[in-house]
């Protein structure tokens, strides 16, 4: 029981942070967009974000503030604590712009719209899910209620009819 629980758990934190990573790179879009660099758009967003990916984000400046890793390095072991490929994919791109000097805004952007994306997607395929989880609720309780709403006025005529 405590492996399935942790399972289970580990499962809704994994869901938590594909939900909130797009608001996420939304707002470190919105910030480096404005003019900060990577680590004060980093440190905006930790703060003023709420959520799984806000406190692993104020770990990584955490991290950063007391000099115990570079950014790159705390980048990396956020992606490697959560074990989400989305968020691993996310840290990569941010690594490699980051090592190479490149501007952030179209990439995170870019991979915003397509977590929006996905998010989406699962929805809808959560939604399917959800009909199929019905159907046995339906075949066991309404069905059968029905049957006896229909058919007991149609086997009382027949007895009248009958006798």
């Amino acid at each position: 029981a405590p492996d399935w629980d942790l399972e289970r758990r580990l499962t809704a934190r994994r869901v938590e942070v594909l939900m909130e990573l797009p608001t996420v790179l939304d707002m470190l879009t919105i910030a480096t967009s404005a003019g900060l660099a990577l680590e004060q758009a980093l440190v905006l967003v930790a703060r003023e974000g709420q959520g799984v990916v806000a406190r692993e984000l104020q770990h990584v400046v955490r991290e950063m503030a007391i000099g115990q890793r570079s950014l790159d390095q705390a980048l990396a072991g956020m992606a490697d604590r959560n074990g989400v490929p989305q968020l691993s994919t996310f840290v990569g791109h941010v690594r490699s712009a980051y090592a190479q000097g490149t501007p952030l805004i179209q990439t995170l952007s870019t991979q915003a719209e397509a977590l929006r994306e996905q998010k989406r997607l699962r929805i809808i395929e959560e939604g399917g899910k959800a009909t199929v989880r019905m159907l046995f609720p339906v075949a066991i309780f309404i069905l059968p209620v029905l049957f006896v709403v229909l058919l007991l006025p149609a086997i009382v005529e027949m007895l009248h009819l009958a006798g």
